[in-house]
């Protein structure tokens, strides 16, 4: 059967990483945000967007530093497109600061 595309990719991966299915949910996240990297380079917010919801799945599986990549691209990504005052950029960087959290707090221990 033919491959879903990549806005079904990123619903079902978030419908998975909802559900608490992180393994399934990640490749299919990732496979989303990687096409939409080849067909809309410039998509400065989808992309943020996929790398927002990338990393929130990273974190709750305890990858705290590819969450803490995903997040910061994300925090610049919104930042050069729709600004710092947007509550995306906002959430980005609540996401940024709790993976970075969770990454110290997996250190310490």
């Amino acid at each position: 059967h033919d491959e879903p595309e990549k806005e079904d990719l990123w619903n079902i991966g978030i419908a998975k990483k909802h559900r608490g299915e992180y393994d399934e949910a990640l490749p299919m996240l990732e496979k989303a945000l990687k096409s939409w990297q080849e067909d809309a380079p410039d998509d400065d917010v989808t992309l943020a967007k996929l790398h927002d919801t990338v990393g929130s799945c990273c974190d709750l599986m305890g990858k705290h530093d590819d969450a803490i990549g995903h997040f910061s691209q994300a925090r610049l990504l919104y930042g050069r497109s729709i600004g710092a005052e947007s509550p995306l950029y906002g959430s980005a960087c609540e996401g940024l600061a709790k993976a970075l959290l969770h990454a110290w707090q997996y250190d310490e221990s």
